[in-house]
């Protein structure tokens, strides 16, 4: 996890301050801007997370104290499986495009916790087999759309369950950067939406030129300075009720809203707000929400709760638990990048909501299969 964290930053350095953004992103003309410099400040801010982001996940997180558990139910299994047809079929935007747009509903992007349980419920190797070729097909759908992120967090999954056995540093260092080529292909088909370019000269230029920059994460580290640009326009009691509009939105989302200012309850409404003064693609990393919501407390905040967050799983010893786990470590790249809520509903409210659905399904068939026994 921490290595793909240091591989986003690595691009954000390299694309924004050494290629000084011109092959990147558009976002330079904040460098210099009422007399402030947006871009020191936010390589100072991203600097103290990620020290204190190490500092504190101790390394705690090793391959080997993964150790994901199987389950036998035929029934639910193939419950989950019919839902994630119904997911692949009706919930992705397939219309043509001139240019990248995310195409995919909230029920696509949430859709690896339903592989999680799917993987969980893979106690045969005909299941785990159904259950790659559903990853294999879902990921084709997203990068034939141009699409990474879904993609790349189902790679994840797959990898720390089926596969954690047999990983090796080694082997994840040729993994992670065979992944690295493959995001910049991506990245190539989803700028032009052709292969008619694609060869290899083409990416030996991209190597050469950009030196492996996911320009994703420029682009998200751009929105994140319109975060810092913004704040001038704001109060600290609107960002301060934001925060608390952002806390209740984990458990109550649209239903919920503490206020009728201007930034209101949903996440999103930060770009919403920023794009008033400043254009964005929406994201942003993790931490520019927290300095924007509470100021430098905010930086230090998400520096110690992250690592906290994420090893309190770690270290619980329920099947939950180690779900939530699992759960936070795949959509990385998605709470990081994007959007923080991630890092909380999903695993804290959606997970647990599949959880305890499956739970009674299962209850429900043993009392069924104890009933049928009993008759006999």
């Amino acid at each position: 996890m921490l290595l793909i964290i240091l591989y986003f930053n690595y691009s954000i350095c390299i694309g924004e301050y050494l290629f000084d953004g011109n092959q990147v992103s558009m976002f330079q003309y904040l460098k210099v801007s009422n007399r402030k410099n947006y871009y020191q400040e936010g390589i100072v801010i991203l600097f103290i997370f990620t020290l204190l982001y190490t500092l504190f996940l101790n390394n705690n997180i090793k391959i080997e104290n993964i150790k994901f558990q199987y389950k036998s139910n035929n029934f639910i299994f193939i419950l989950l499986l019919i839902f994630l047809l119904y997911i692949f079929i009706f919930k992705f935007d397939r219309t043509s495009s001139e240019s990248y747009e995310v195409k995919i509903s909230p029920m696509y992007e949430y859709s690896y916790i339903i592989f999680l349980f799917a993987i969980h419920y893979s106690n045969t190797k005909i299941k785990k087999v159904i259950v790659c070729i559903f990853v294999l097909v879902f990921i084709l759908q997203d990068i034939l759309y141009g699409g990474r992120i879904t993609s790349l967090q189902l790679l994840l999954l797959v990898s720390i369950t089926f596969f954690c056995n047999f990983l090796t540093i080694k082997k994840i260092i040729i993994f992670f950067f065979s992944g690295i080529f493959l995001l910049s292909l991506v990245g190539s088909y989803r700028a032009h939406y052709s292969l008619s370019d694609i060869n290899l000269t083409y990416f030996i230029n991209i190597i050469k030129n950009k030196l492996f920059i996911l320009d994703t994460a420029t682009f998200a580290y751009g929105a994140s300075i319109t975060h810092l640009y913004s704040i001038q326009f704001t109060t600290f009691t609107e960002r301060f009720i934001s925060f608390i509009n952002f806390l209740l939105y984990i458990p109550f989302g649209d239903l919920f809203s503490m206020s009728d200012i201007l930034i209101r309850d949903t996440i999103t409404s930060i770009n919403s707000f920023t794009r008033s003064y400043y254009f964005n693609y929406n994201g942003g990393l993790i931490i520019s929400y927290f300095y924007f919501w509470l100021g430098w407390f905010g930086v230090f905040l998400a520096g110690l709760l992250v690592p906290k967050y994420i090893l309190f799983f770690l270290k619980q010893k329920s099947e939950l638990g180690f779900l939530i786990f699992i759960c936070i470590i795949v959509t990385v790249p998605r709470w990081y990048l994007y959007n923080p809520i991630t890092l909380f509903r999903g695993p804290l409210f959606f997970l647990p909501l599949v959880f305890s659905g499956i739970y009674l399904i299962e209850l429900l068939t043993i009392a069924i299969k104890k009933k049928n026994n009993n008759m006999k």
